[in-house]
């Protein structure tokens, strides 16, 4: 079996746990969460926060766009940080 009939098979699981997928990914890719979400807001709300180093609010809004937990919100705007530097 390759890898995409592979990933096929755990999307269509019901028993696969999503969140945990959208964890993992927010935490090494958070590009691919923040397009999901939409470019747009990411743009305009969450890069600027960062930006003015308002740190906490962009982890406060990273977590309502998303709904991760603190520690994993930090992790995604931190690694977001450190691309944008």
């Amino acid at each position: 079996m390759n890898i995409h009939q592979q990933a096929i098979e755990i999307v269509t699981n019901p028993d696969t746990d999503f969140r945990q997928i959208v964890i993992e990914l927010a935490k090494y890719h958070p590009e691919f969460l923040v397009n999901f979400v939409g470019e747009d807001v990411w743009e305009r709300q969450v890069i600027p926060l960062i930006r003015s180093d308002q740190k906490m609010a962009a982890i406060k809004l990273c977590r309502n766009l998303t709904h991760l937990t603190l520690v994993e919100a930090k992790h995604a705007v931190e690694a977001l940080m450190e691309r944008l530097e």
